[in-house]
C-alpha cells in the first residue's frame, strides 16, 4: 500500500515539474512555445481538414473520414502538365469557403479561370486573389495575410494557394536579363520564406497548398534514381508534410456520333508520395470532367463491387460481368438502377450517398489496434524491392 502511495505521489511530481518546466519556458521566450499534447492546443494538433473532392483521397492523405488535407501544414501538389493540379487546388478552395474560411490564391501563371472556378462552387467575391511579382513578395504578402487573420481571432480553416512555383522567379531572376543564368536564387528564396512562415502556419492553422510543375531528372544517367523531380530546390520536399503526385491516365470520351467522339475528361492517378500524418503511398483514382471538376461518386464503385454492396447485374438482378445494370444492396433492401442512373440516384438521396460513403471509408481507414506488433507480421509474406519511379510514379501521358 505504501509502494502504491509513493507511486502516485511520484507521478504527481513529474506533473507539477512538467507544468512547471512549460510555463518558464513560455514566460522566458514570449508564451506558445512549450506544450503538452494531451489537450489539442499545440501548433502542431491539426485543428481543421480541407476536402480535395475526392473521397479516396481525403483518406489517402489523412486516414480519417472527414479529412482531407491538413490545416497548419505544407502540401505540394505535383504532375505533368492538364493533369488537375489546379483543380484539386479550386475544389480544397471550394471546401474552405463552405466551411466559414478564408482562401487566398496567389497566381502567378495568369491562368486561372474565373467562369471555370464558379462552375466548381467558388464564391469569386470572397476569394482573395494576388498575383505576385517574385517569390521574395509572395512570402512578404503571405505574411501580413496571416498576421491579419490572426487578428481577427477566428477559428476557421485558412488555405493559401501558391499557382505555381515553377512559375514565380525570384527577385534575382525578375530583374536580371534573359541570358542571365543564376539557377539557385529562387531555391534560395524559397529556403528562406518556408522557414520564416512554416510556424505561422501551425499557429494559425494554415493550409499552405504549394503546386508544382515536373522536370525530367536530366541527372539519372540512366541508374535507379527517379526519372521526374521538382522545381525549387530541396525546401519544399523537407517542409511540405504531405507531397501529392497526380498524372493522367486514359481518356474519357462522349459518343456524338458513329465516327466522332469528345474528348471531355481523363481518369486521374493520384499518389501520396509524403505523408507525415498517416501512412504514405497510398494511391487514389477518379475521373476528371472538363466541365464538372472530380466525380468523387463514381470512384466508390471498385471499393463497393469488392465489399458486395455494388454489383454489375442484368435487369433482373442477375450478376452478370457484361451487364448494363447495378444492383446496389441496401439495408432496406436491394435496388436495381442503370448505370447511367447511379450517379444522379445517388448523388440525390442522403441516405443512399451516406451509406454508400460510409462503407468505402471503414473499408479504406487503417485502423491502429493496441495490440498491433511488429513481431505479428508474416516474414514470408514480406518483399523487398527496388523503386521504380517509371512503374511506381508514371507521370508520362
Amino acid at each position: 500500500m505504501a509502494k502504491r502511495i509513493k507511486k502516485e505521489e511520484s507521478v504527481v511530481d513529474r506533473m507539477s515539474e512538467i507544468f512547471d518546466i512549460t510555463k518558464t519556458l513560455n514566460d522566458k521566450f514570449g508564451g506558445n512555445v512549450a506544450f503538452t499534447l494531451d489537450n489539442g492546443d499545440a501548433p502542431t494538433e491539426i485543428k481543421h481538414y480541407i476536402s480535395t473532392g475526392s473521397t479516396l483521397l481525403d483518406i489517402a492523405i489523412s486516414n480519417r473520414a472527414d479529412g482531407g488535407l491538413p490545416c497548419g501544414r505544407v502540401v505540394e501538389i505535383s504532375g505533368t502538365e492538364s493533369s488537375g493540379k489546379s483543380l484539386l487546388a479550386i475544389h480544397a478552395v471550394v471546401d474552405t469557403q463552405k466551411k466559414g474560411g478564408y482562401a487566398i490564391y496567389f497566381d502567378t501563371e495568369n491562368a486561372t479561370s474565373v467562369e471555370f472556378m464558379e462552375r466548381l462552387g467558388v464564391d469569386t467575391s470572397k476569394l482573395i486573389y494576388v498575383q505576385p511579382k517574385t517569390i521574395e513578395d509572395l512570402f512578404e504578402m503571405a505574411e501580413s495575410i496571416l498576421q491579419t487573420i490572426r487578428a481577427s481571432e477566428r477559428d476557421c480553416p485558412v488555405l493559401i494557394v501558391w499557382d505555381s512555383l515553377a512559375a514565380t522567379p525570384s527577385a534575382e531572376e525578375a530583374s536580371a536579363d534573359y541570358d542571365h543564368r543564376e539557377i539557385s536564387s529562387g531555391a534560395r528564396a524559397i529556403s528562406r520564406g518556408l522557414k520564416k512562415i512554416v510556424n505561422y502556419l501551425g499557429q494559425m492553422s494554415v493550409c499552405f497548398i504549394i503546386i508544382n510543375q515536373v522536370r525530367q531528372n536530366i541527372n539519372t544517367f540512366g541508374y535507379a534514381a527517379e526519372k521526374y523531380t521538382t522545381p525549387g530546390g530541396m525546401a519544399p520536399k523537407f517542409y511540405s508534410s504531405v507531397r501529392i503526385t497526380i498524372s493522367k491516365g486514359s481518356k474519357i470520351e462522349n459518343k456524338i456520333s458513329d465516327s466522332e467522339l469528345e474528348w471531355i475528361g481523363v481518369k486521374a492517378n493520384v499518389i501520396v508520395k509524403k505523408n507525415k500524418i498517416a501512412p504514405p503511398y497510398r494511391k487514389a483514382e477518379f475521373d476528371i470532367y472538363f466541365r464538372h471538376g472530380i466525380d468523387d461518386i463514381s470512384s466508390w464503385i471498385p471499393i463497393l463491387e469488392k465489399t458486395g454492396v455494388v454489383s454489375i447485374t442484368s435487369k433482373d438482378g442477375t450478376a452478370s460481368k457484361s451487364g448494363r445494370y447495378y444492383t446496389i444492396n441496401l439495408p432496406d433492401g436491394p435496388i436495381t438502377i442503370t448505370r447511367g442512373e447511379y450517379l444522379g440516384t445517388v448523388a440525390n438521396n442522403e441516405s443512399i450517398y451516406n451509406y454508400l460513403k460510409q462503407v468505402v471509408v471503414e473499408k479504406l481507414l487503417v485502423t491502429y489496434k493496441q495490440e498491433d506488433n511488429l513481431a505479428d507480421i508474416d516474414s514470408e509474406s514480406i518483399v523487398i524491392s527496388e523503386v521504380d519511379s517509371e512503374k511506381d510514379f508514371d507521370l508520362s501521358d
